[in-house]
């Protein structure tokens, strides 16, 4: 999964216009809550869903070298037919025609 840079700028941008206005601030209250819990709600699932989404890219990111540096050691036409499996999603097919394939490229 890869994150889309200008929409989670164009959300940020929108958050601190939220957070900045007076009638919407992350005043905690006594209790430790948030004065408007809505916001609250959106500000959490935003970072939450964004530190997933750097988590994922990050996973991809691992499975695509442990893929690339498979297929630049087998130094044969099978890696073309490896990627094209990769990409459809047929791990399963790939693990059986190379058992050898490390398992870190693969989710």
């Amino acid at each position: 999964m890869t994150t889309d840079s200008a929409g989670v700028a164009k959300l940020r941008t929108e958050f601190e216009k939220l957070a900045s206005d007076p009638g919407m601030k992350f005043a905690r209250s006594p209790k430790g809550t948030y004065r408007n819990p809505a916001l609250a709600r959106d500000w959490k699932w935003f970072r939450l869903g964004h530190a997933q989404a750097e988590a994922d890219a990050r996973k991809v990111g691992a499975m695509w070298n442990a893929l690339i540096n498979f297929c630049i050691d087998k130094h044969s036409y099978d890696t073309v037919e490896i990627l094209h499996l990769w990409r459809e999603g047929c791990f399963q097919e790939i693990r059986d025609e190379w058992p050898e394939a490390p398992e870190e490229m693969f989710p």
